[in-house]
């Protein structure tokens, strides 16, 4: 398994065993069977078993911990070496001495799979795990039943087209799977339209149905060759549709143009957090004061949020703990942003009042928070 990976699109590789079989064409010049069988593994294939890889928890545990000290999203490719929604397989020990049932903790990968589903995603925050298959219509088999109706947010799953053929089957069977879902086209081997019209009645394209694309050619000596306007042709259509798109390589020799040197990634919830709360400092120091008339916009837009911290602004003036006087403006003592329990955020402000050392705490809305700073004059409290 690989800390900070040599693959470009992710931060680790996790592998919870070695092995897998070939599912299509993109299979052909697998590099992990070639490792597999220049180390002597004999694990490919649908009637070999599976080499279980023992240090993986651990990596767990390490990414998340370096992910939290760092108050970063780190993502973590799985696996590299495997499929993870391939069918429960045996498995076998580093010397290929299989793990017997009844003796051994584990001795087929979908014991494995289930390990790492309830004990790792929900104990990582700070991991982004990509779990990218070629078998998406096996994804609702295996994952729990809970994911079903709330994926974690932590999760991304992902396949890898290869043709427009595979693209139509595949990008299909994983639009099946609730959660966020990206696609691994690579090593693409001819031309692919993702604005392909989806055969669903309505007017969705096979892009409407992921949320990050990652693009490249093959490499090895038995390479396939790319065409550069492939990559544009995804490029250009997920500008489009607002898909982060990434464009990992040609063939791991030929330079990239300079127009299809683009490496974006999807914003995770948590990074949306982060980034906002640096905003947050940065407009701080323009935001001063508030006045009343503005308490009460905000106010009322909250309560229709269904917001927590809402007042009766008119309350609060008759019991004399805010002034009606026009323009007049109290000190914003604390600003903070809030996660509401239904996965959205408010920005939270702590105002000052007339009675001392008593502040109230509204949340207000991200429009109302963006209008406050064009305001150019206030008269402070």
């Amino acid at each position: 398994m690989a800390e900070n990976s040599k693959i470009e699109w992710t931060h680790h590789t996790a592998n919870l065993w070695w092995g897998c079989t070939k599912v299509h064409a993109g299979c052909d010049n697998c590099y992990a069977l070639t490792f597999a069988k220049r180390v002597g593994n004999d694990i490919w294939g649908n009637d070999k078993p599976r080499r279980m890889i023992k240090d993986v928890w651990s990596k767990f545990r390490k990414f998340q911990k370096e992910a939290e000290k760092q108050n970063e999203v780190h993502r973590v490719f799985v696996g590299s070496m495997m499929d993870i929604f391939e069918k429960p397989m045996p498995l076998v020990d580093h010397d290929g001495n299989p793990y017997s049932e009844g003796e051994s903790e584990f001795w087929n990968t979908g014991q494995l799979r289930d390990k790492f589903f309830n004990e790792v995603v929900p104990n990582s925050p700070n991991l982004m795990f990509l779990l990218l298959t070629k078998r998406p219509s096996n994804i609702n088999k295996y994952i729990p039943e809970s994911w079903k109706e709330n994926p974690p947010k932590n999760v991304m799953f992902g396949t890898s087209p290869v043709s427009q053929e595979t693209a139509n089957k595949l990008i299909l069977q994983l639009s099946e799977v609730n959660g966020l879902r990206f696609l691994s086209v690579e090593p693409q081997l001819e031309k692919i339209d993702l604005m392909t019209m989806v055969n669903d009645e309505t007017d969705r394209v096979l892009l409407d149905m992921v949320d990050w694309v990652i693009q490249g050619g093959e490499s090895g000596h038995h390479r396939r060759p790319f065409d550069t306007d492939w990559g544009r042709l995804l490029r250009d259509d997920c500008k489009k549709k607002g898909v982060p798109f990434f464009f990992k390589q040609i063939d791991k020799k030929l330079e990239i143009p300079q127009d299809l040197l683009i490496r974006e990634f999807p914003t995770t919830k948590t990074e949306i957090l982060n980034l906002k709360k640096t905003e947050m400092k940065t407009k701080m120091k323009k935001l001063k004061c508030v006045t009343v008339e503005e308490l009460r916009v905000i106010n009322d837009n909250s309560t229709k949020a269904k917001f927590s911290a809402t007042y009766d602004i008119d309350g609060l003036i008759n019991d004399g703990i805010l002034s009606d006087i026009p323009d007049f403006a109290y000190s914003v003592q604390l600003c903070m942003v809030h996660e509401n329990q239904d996965g959205s955020s408010a920005m939270r402000v702590y105002v000052s009042t007339n009675t001392r050392f008593k502040s109230i705490i509204l949340d207000m809305t991200e429009k109302d928070y963006d209008g406050l700073f064009k305001m150019k004059f206030r008269v402070v409290a």
